[in-house]
């Protein structure tokens, strides 16, 4: 989980709320589906599919940037209990 109360603008738009799936880096689903059975089949959600290969190599380079960040603090599970 990343804190969206950090990076260099500490407000709540930096929330990272967005969906992003990556299969074996030959398809990616981008949209507003969480990873639940309601996201994939109760609710009305949202999901692009992508298989251009650039386009989900651009997108699972944004994911391990975002992952590597050091501007963006990680909380450990534990933390988000409290």
């Amino acid at each position: 989980m990343f804190d969206s109360k950090s990076g260099k603008r500490p407000y709540s738009t930096e929330l990272i709320h967005s969906k992003i799936y990556v299969i074996d880096e030959e398809v990616a689903f981008v949209g507003s589906a969480n990873f639940t059975y309601s996201g994939f089949k109760t609710h009305y959600e949202t999901m692009i599919k992508i298989k251009d290969k650039k386009a989900v190599h651009d997108i699972s380079k944004e994911i391990e940037d975002l992952y590597n960040s050091k501007e963006l603090r990680v909380k450990e599970i534990k933390e988000w209990l409290v």
